[in-house]
């Protein structure tokens, strides 16, 4: 599942990878492993450090995973990591 090539589409953020069912990202206080889900109205994150030790899970309402929605996402993906890290 960790092994991973990169993601080069029109709204990805650089530096994304993906897996089998999981993307790589970097943030401010290390890489996660995630996976993020899309349902009309509901954009779900599930983030998990690399030991697997700490994991949190967060969803905000949206039309569709735009740009600046992808962007909103990777935003509270780096203080979630953070804030459990820190």
């Amino acid at each position: 599942m960790r092994t991973t090539t990169p993601e080069d589409g029109p709204g990805d953020p650089a530096g994304l990878r993906y897996g089998l069912g999981i993307e790589a990202e970097k943030t401010d206080c290390g890489t996660v492993w995630d996976h993020v889900g899309i349902v009309p109205g509901c954009a779900t994150y599930n983030v998990t450090d690399p030991t697997g030790r700490r994991t949190v899970a967060f969803f905000f309402t949206t039309s569709t995973l735009t740009r600046q929605a992808h962007q909103a996402g990777a935003a509270l993906m780096d203080a979630a990591n953070c804030a459990v890290t820190g």
